[in-house]
């Protein structure tokens, strides 16, 4: 314990410490009995032992347990299985499939369609192949393959992003702006949530200025 009291001292906190010892009363049919006395622990390493680290390694195993369950990391390795391989299996396709009620013969024939195409562009990775679908504008012949591919890239790898945006909530839903619509609180939501992220402000204005004439603004931005 040594280590132990050396950190307490340097961040200001007390040393660690034997909890006091509190009697216990027992019962037998409703007549109290004193006298009784919890189980004694020597030290104080072995109080932390029991009661902190042990506590602490019981809940990081449950969570851990309840996060990455068996059917969950299953149906994200038939995921990638599908997305990443130029020939996907067919029982990851028919998990995919079953889980997003997806017709499997239908997403089988965008896969080898897509995979050819992708083939003769070079595109290996996920980015690249975002890309091309993105610029040949083919997402409407493939369905059931881009919504795999959405729901695939927005899954989040942990929940530190959920949090950050109900924090975000908290802080722009005041009293004073209970009456603010669903798209202006999205809209201001991502704005704060990714103010890491620069914004061209020039550009936003020109575009702004330039629609002027369709809803019908008579100011010009100039």
């Amino acid at each position: 314990m040594g280590k132990a009291t050396i950190v307490s001292k340097n961040n200001g906190f007390s040393e660690p410490n034997l909890p006091r010892i509190k009697s216990v009363q027992y019962e037998y049919d409703s007549v109290k009995l004193g006298g009784g006395k919890k189980q004694t622990i020597h030290t104080v390493q072995n109080h932390f032992r029991i009661n902190v680290f042990f506590g602490i390694i019981d809940t990081v195993m449950m969570c851990m347990k309840s996060k990455f369950k068996e059917n969950y990391l299953s149906l994200l390795n038939s995921m990638n299985n599908v997305l990443f391989n130029k020939n996907p299996t067919n029982q990851s396709i028919g998990e995919v499939c079953n889980a997003y009620k997806i017709e499997s013969n239908d997403l089988s024939s965008e896969i080898k369609i897509l995979n050819r195409l992708f083939i003769n562009h070079e595109c290996d990775t996920i980015i690249k192949k975002i890309n091309y679908i993105r610029s040949k504008d083919i997402q409407t012949g493939f369905p059931n393959y881009t919504n795999i591919l959405k729901i695939f890239l927005t899954i989040p790898k942990n929940t530190a992003f959920n949090e950050r945006s109900f924090s975000a909530l908290r802080t722009l839903k005041t009293y004073l702006r209970v009456t603010m619509s669903q798209e202006l609180l999205s809209s201001s939501a991502i704005l704060y949530i990714q103010k890491e992220y620069p914004i061209d402000f020039d550009n936003i204005i020109d575009k702004f200025d330039a629609e002027a004439s369709i809803r019908g603004r008579r100011l010009t931005l100039k």
